[in-house]
């Protein structure tokens, strides 16, 4: 998966969408990634889930299947969190899933709202379209 050459554009316009959004189990942290991801190389990585869930029970069945850190793993590139870049996939301790924007992440937090996650709190980081 590369880059586009308007990805940093693009996924500005993302980020700016979705920043004042609460959350919701039909707008998730996957959801959330999952259009960064677009932004950035065109290819929708959650295209295998969408439509399979609209509430936590739902949510949960199918993460039951395959954790989420298996689904990405298939996917992407793990990598460390020291080398990440922005615009990749950084998965909190909590389970959620952040956007990689420098030294922090920006993920919903306990209030359902975005907000911004430090490096020392992410447990794994996935590299989206690095050459």
């Amino acid at each position: 998966m590369n880059r586009l050459p308007d990805w940093e554009q693009r996924l500005g316009e993302t980020v700016a969408r979705w920043r004042l959004r609460t959350f919701r189990w039909d707008r998730d942290c996957v959801r959330w990634l999952a259009d960064c991801v677009i932004a950035q190389t065109g290819e929708d990585p959650l295209a295998g889930m969408r439509g399979r869930y609209r509430t936590k029970r739902e949510a949960l069945r199918l993460l039951a299947e395959s954790p989420l850190a298996e689904r990405l793993d298939e996917k992407f590139a793990r990598i460390a969190p020291a080398f990440a870049r922005r615009g990749d996939i950084a998965l909190m301790q909590d389970s959620a899933l952040g956007l990689v924007l420098g030294g922090e992440a920006m993920a919903f937090g306990e209030d359902g709202r975005m907000t911004m996650i430090p490096r020392r709190e992410w447990q794994a980081v996935w590299a989206v379209g690095h050459e």
